[in-house]
C-alpha cells in the first residue's frame, strides 16, 4: 500500500502452508504438494508453529532496517526459492507470459526469461503457476 508516490507504507504478504492432512490427499498433488506432518512424521500443533513462525519473522524483520540485513534476506530468499529455477506461467489481469524464472530483485519481483528469447521481464504482481514441461 503506497501512502504516497515515494513512500511504501504497507506490503500485505499472504501464505499458505498445509500443516496436518488426516487423509491422503489425491493423487495429482504428489508431485506439487506435502503436508508438515508427512515431512516431519508426526501431527503438528498449530499454535506451537504459529509462535514459532512469528519468532523467526520478528528477528528478519528486525534484520532488514540495515542494507547487510536486506542483502542476507535477500539472498536467502533466493536460495529457498522454489520458483526460482522453474519453469513457470504467470498470469496476469492483461496477459499470460511463460519461461523461466530465474531470479528476485531486491524489490521482490520474479524475474522471468521468457520462451523465445527477448529480454528478461520483471513481474511484481500476477499468478505463478509451475509447469512440469514444456507447455
Amino acid at each position: 500500500v503506497l501512502k504516497d508516490e515515494r513512500e511504501l507504507e504497507a506490503v500485505v504478504v499472504g501464505m499458505g502452508l498445509n500443516v496436518n492432512w488426516q487423509d491422503r490427499p489425491p493423487s495429482a498433488l504428489d508431485d506439487i504438494a506435502v503436508a508438515l506432518d508427512r515431512v516431519v512424521g508426526r501431527p503438528i500443533d498449530r499454535e506451537e508453529l504459529l509462535v514459532a513462525w512469528l519468532h523467526s519473522l520478528d528477528g528478519w524483520l528486525a534484520s532488514i532496517d540495515t542494507p547487510e540485513g536486506r542483502a542476507q534476506l535477500l539472498e536467502r530468499v533466493r536460495n529457498l526459492s522454489a520458483t526460482v529455477g522453474r519453469r513457470v506461467r504467470v498470469e496476469q489481469v492483461s496477459s499470460t507470459l511463460v519461461g523461466d524464472a530465474v531470479d528476485i530483485t531486491p524489490a521482490g519481483h520474479l524475474v522471468i526469461a521468457p520462451d523465445g528469447g527477448g529480454p528478461r521481464i520483471e513481474v511484481a504482481v500476477g499468478d505463478v503457476v509451475h509447469l512440469r514441461h514444456r507447455d
